[in-house]
């Protein structure tokens, strides 16, 4: 399954994202920041093992929760 996820499939699953559009900036930024940390996951398991494995899918899912929480507590204050 991992690789083999095309723009068939990425583009309706994108439209999850319409939520955050309506909450505004915010928002955007948790996505955005926890995206980001999935990307750097994925690029250090491809350099570390040569691919990703279901614990590195599995540590994507906490860290990028950790950090979409951080980030969501520093805006928090500033809306």
């Amino acid at each position: 399954m991992v690789g083999k996820v095309g723009l068939a499939i990425l583009l309706p699953a994108a439209l999850f994202l319409l939520p955050g559009w309506w909450c505004g900036l915010p928002a955007l930024g948790v996505l955005v920041a926890m995206v980001l940390v999935v990307f750097y996951l994925r690029i250090k398991a491809q350099k570390s093992f040569g691919g990703i494995t279901g614990d590195v899918l599995g540590a994507a899912i906490e860290w990028s929760e950790a950090v979409g929480w951080l980030v969501a507590a520093g805006l928090a204050g500033h809306q």
